[in-house]
């Protein structure tokens, strides 16, 4: 456990190094127009961005050859290698189990996830199932074939799907 959380630290860390040099800073956001109160400005920006969550997550659905539930059932970490075989990061690594097909199918074989690399903004590739723990489960986006590091788009936690229509396809995740 505390190797694990020492591995991510040191990830995080350089990860927070690099974006302090190179990574820019979101732009400002513009005051409210004027007559618009302060609560209704929050509010209508609240809603624009969880609109735009929705149609990314709708997005990733319609683009996915195939959709699944999974959960993970280990957690552990491997080394970032550069094109030299070079290790310049660790990443944690969590083995996923397929609990049911939402869109498409596929084997119901066991596939890793881990993040891909290293960009001055921070880590990339596996989405949110690589920072979850043994018994979580996500829905993993599938690109083609079978679900593999090279073919998952990305994967959710269930507590940040906010399309209704992908909550419904979910359903309880504990009953199957």
């Amino acid at each position: 456990m505390f190797t694990r959380h020492l591995a991510l630290a040191a990830l995080l860390s350089v990860a927070l190094m690099s974006a302090a040099e190179a990574c820019p800073p979101p732009p400002p956001t513009p005051p409210p127009p004027p007559g618009e109160s302060i609560e209704a400005y929050n509010a209508r920006l609240a809603e624009e961005a969880q609109a735009r969550v929705i149609g990314y997550q709708r997005g990733w659905w319609e683009r996915a050859q195939s959709v699944l539930l999974a959960r993970i059932e280990r957690r552990d970490s491997i080394s970032l290698k550069d094109d030299r075989g070079v290790t310049y990061a660790r990443s944690p690594r969590v083995l996923l189990r397929p609990v049911r097909w939402l869109k498409g199918e596929g084997p119901p074989r066991r596939f890793y996830l881990n993040y891909s690399g290293l960009t001055d903004c921070g880590p990339y590739g596996g989405g949110e199932a690589v920072d979850g723990e043994v018994g979580d489960f996500f829905v993993v986006f599938v690109s083609e074939g079978p679900a593999s590091q090279a073919s998952v788009v990305t994967s959710l936690a269930l507590d940040s799907i906010v399309d209704q229509d992908l909550k419904d396809r979910i359903g309880d995740p504990d009953t199957h």
